[in-house]
């Protein structure tokens, strides 16, 4: 025995009484082998026997634990209203008997089991098979047979009705066309203006089809038509390129709205009153590549025909350009200005035929003064 182990073999703690030592723990507590007076044993820590932590093998706290239960439910019981006395059999079993028989079922005898508080019957049908029935369901008429009899009428029935002939508003059946991916029958019908179309079986029987679609047309009046159709570029290049350029210039959401309608970039009130008046302006725009340009990046996008534009003598200011003209047509672009003609340098040096970077030494090495982003070639 090591010095700081305190021997306390033999010795007795509640209802413990310590045995040997059996080893330690992994922070070093010494452990010992107890027996209880129930006739359990038990391995407990030293300092838990020796501070009164432990005193039994844990029947104390199962003896308290039952005593507590139990006065508890003498407590309950004793504030709790008397129950009321449960029949002693359900109200359907008097109605249902053994060798009863509703439909083709015959009851057999009653099941222990319940299913949604209803008494549950063992059933024999007359093609033989034994299943469970509801009493309630035998009694409603719900349940004549274990499911044979629905199978035999759907069987009784023909798996695909002939429509050949049959007449649904303005189509009449000609022939069975198949079945869809999902398993419905297809008829080919001839609509009475001569369109031949091919419509699943459910929807001609439900009154859902009645044309090959000119029925819906007739319909659907001038006036709707006119008035949804005004003049037919909404989706066209034209249509699509006034829609992009109304965006960026009203709708602060748009991420280019700060480079246009933020600093006051606007469409005058002939283009902004339809796209109409943009192809009247400049013409329809003639292919994917050519994008809506606006000639001086410091004015809106003027038509220079209508009131407005007369008033405050804007001219016109669009064109259809490519990506290259519109790169060459910013804000942050370089100007040259020569007998007072302003271009970029590469269209200068694309006009004089030399490379770029010469034309670019021939104007900075001619150049007579600088302004913001022009500069004055003296030739």
């Amino acid at each position: 025995m090591t010095k700081h182990v305190i021997d306390i073999s033999g010795k007795r703690f509640g209802r413990l009484t310590v045995g040997q030592m059996v080893g330690f723990d992994a922070k070093k507590n010494s452990l010992w082998e107890c027996a209880c007076d129930c006739g359990g044993k038990k391995v407990v820590a030293g300092y838990s026997l020796r501070h009164g932590t432990c005193e039994s093998c844990g029947c104390i706290h199962r003896e308290g634990l039952i005593e507590r239960n139990k006065a508890r439910g003498e407590e309950m019981a004793k504030n709790s209203p008397p129950a009321a006395p449960k029949a002693a059999v359900h109200p359907n079993a008097l109605l249902i008997e053994a060798g009863n028989k509703f439909g083709k079922t015959t009851v057999l005898r009653m099941l222990p089991e319940r299913y949604k508080g209803g008494i549950m019957w063992e059933c024999r049908c007359d093609c033989g098979k034994i299943h469970a029935a509801r009493g309630s369901s035998l009694l409603s008429g719900k349940l004549k047979s274990c499911g044979c009899l629905v199978k035999e009428y759907q069987s009784s029935l023909p798996r695909i009705l002939h429509l050949e002939g049959h007449r649904f508003g303005r189509l009449r059946v000609l022939k069975f066309a198949g079945k869809d991916d999902k398993r419905q029958s297809l008829w080919e019908c001839i609509c009475d203006c001569g369109q031949v179309t091919t419509v699943p079986g459910a929807t001609l029987k439900a009154g859902i089809t009645q044309s090959c679609g000119c029925l819906a047309a007739e319909k659907f009046g001038e006036r709707s038509r006119e008035r949804l159709r005004i003049h037919g570029l909404s989706k066209t290049l034209s249509g699509v390129s006034w829609a992009a350029m109304m965006q960026r210039c009203f709708n602060p959401e748009v991420v280019a709205y700060p480079h246009y309608g933020g600093r006051g970039i606007k469409p005058c009130a002939g283009i902004m009153a339809s796209v109409v008046n943009l192809v009247i302006a400049i013409g329809d725009r003639p292919s994917k590549e050519l994008t809506l340009d606006r000639i001086n990046n410091s004015l809106g996008y003027y038509c220079g025909a209508c009131k407005e534009c007369i008033d405050n003598k804007w001219p016109l200011n669009m064109r259809w350009a490519t990506v290259t003209q519109q790169n060459r047509n910013r804000r942050t672009s370089l100007l040259v200005e020569i007998d007072g003609v302003r271009k970029t340098m590469m269209e200068w040096a694309e006009e004089w035929g030399v490379p770029y970077t010469t034309a670019r030494i021939r104007i900075y090495r001619h150049r007579k003064n600088v302004q913001k982003n022009v500069i004055a070639y003296e030739i």
